[in-house]
């Protein structure tokens, strides 16, 4: 058998293991529903991972610190009336540690941000360190063709996979995005300075590698941060980079939560409004969620209406530039919300008002606008929508207008 794969041609080889793995998808696929997510990274991949303290100690050419470590606390915020049940957990003190950003070399990169070595070995500090992120990677991979990360992960070579220059790099700080803009602005943007201490230890610029087709306020977002012309989307779906700049990260996940204090200062103070003049009165923003895929109100119109009695003005957030946005919100004393990842934008605000609309159920991740709120010194509150068949909101409107009253009193 070895002999006969062997006359192959690299193509036929790569179409060859292609027909085998699309097999195998379907058993891999009932593999990960019986035993679920969690169960089905631990027992089949998980072991491949290098954590942080190896990688430094042993495969890394060099690592920087670029972040200090910090003790952030969660408080029971005063204009709630009770703390929701979800977010009784986060209450407390957090140690949040240091971060570094390693430069590895001759190291492979895949598009879902995933780092690994040749032996299909994957450098956790690329999932963020995150057990959750690197598992719902895997989930995304089952539902894709051809399945390359699956590939990379079993050690398969990558000789064949990455046969022409346009798949090589020279080298690159990475900052592949995953998920939502909310991730994107607070887990993201804060790796810049890991860039910018390897640059001055280097004196020397490097290409920021990014996803293969970014939206545009991912480039909006390093443009404004004066690192436009280092934009480099990846070439490919797999590439080999000869140097690479790898930052560990902080997330946001249940089973990892990580606040940072000081990521939002630094946010706030490299991208906010520098000519903002709010004083008291400032704008009333509505942040709607129309188009979005899920949590959009139902009876919206009816809400607009009811808010526009109290001054607010209602923002699409994907009509709008980033610049744009920073500028409202910088401006903003209140600012309403169905839960989601627009609300990010509060981080430019100064000493606002924010009402999140909650669902009524699978509520798993609502404390982000919560903690946010609380270690930005921000006043909080809440409101409970029905949440519908299709995903979406019905909200009580008369109760939104008089919890809006009674914040502003």
């Amino acid at each position: 058998m070895r002999k006969w794969k062997g006359m192959l041609s690299p193509a036929d080889r790569i179409r060859k293991d292609e027909r085998i793995i699309e097999l195998c998808r379907t058993g891999l696929s009932r593999v990960y529903t019986i035993l679920g997510v969690p169960r089905f990274a631990e027992h089949y991949l998980l072991p491949t991972l290098v954590h942080s303290n190896m990688l430094y100690k042993d495969i890394a050419d060099e690592k920087i610190r670029y972040s200090q470590a910090e003790k952030v606390k969660i408080n029971a915020s005063s204009c709630v009336r009770s703390v929701p049940e979800e977010i009784r957990p986060y209450l407390g003190e957090h140690q949040t540690d240091e971060l570094f950003v390693s430069m590895v070399s001759d190291i492979i990169l895949h598009d879902s941000g995933t780092v690994a070595m040749d032996d299909g070995r994957v450098l956790f500090d690329s999932v963020g360190g995150s057990y959750l992120a690197f598992q719902l990677r895997i989930q995304e991979q089952l539902e894709r063709r051809p399945l390359s990360l699956f590939r990379m992960l079993r050690g398969r070579s990558f000789s064949d996979l990455i046969p022409s220059e346009s798949q090589h790099l020279p080298a690159g700080f990475c900052l592949i995005r995953e998920w939502t803009y909310y991730h994107w602005v607070l887990e993201f943007l804060p790796t810049l300075r890991a860039l910018e201490a390897c640059e001055e230890s280097m004196e020397t610029t490097v290409p920021i590698i990014v996803e293969r087709n970014p939206p545009d306020w991912v480039i909006e977002y390093l443009s404004l941060a004066g690192f436009g012309d280092q934009v480099l989307p990846l070439p490919a779906e797999t590439v080999r980079v000869d140097k690479l700049l790898l930052p560990r990260r902080r997330v946001s996940s249940s089973q990892e939560f990580e606040p940072s204090t000081d990521d939002l200062l630094w946010i706030k103070d490299r991208f906010g409004n520098e000519d903002s003049n709010r004083e008291k009165g400032g704008s009333r923003l509505y942040v709607s969620r129309e188009d979005a895929d899920s949590r959009k109100l139902r009876n919206e119109e009816e809400l607009i209406d009811g808010l526009s009695e109290l001054g607010f003005e209602k923002l699409t957030l994907s009509n709008i530039p980033v610049r744009e946005q920073i500028r409202m919100f910088s401006n903003a004393e209140f600012v309403v919300g169905p839960h989601g990842a627009g609300l990010a934008n509060i981080v430019f605000s100064s000493d606002i008002f924010l009402l999140e609309i909650l669902p009524d159920s699978d509520t798993d991740d609502v404390y982000y606008y919560y903690c946010l709120a609380n270690q930005l010194g921000f006043s909080y509150d809440y409101v409970r929508g029905q949440r519908t068949e299709d995903d979406n909101l019905i909200v009580d409107v008369p109760e939104i207008q008089s919890r809006i009253r009674n914040l502003l009193e």
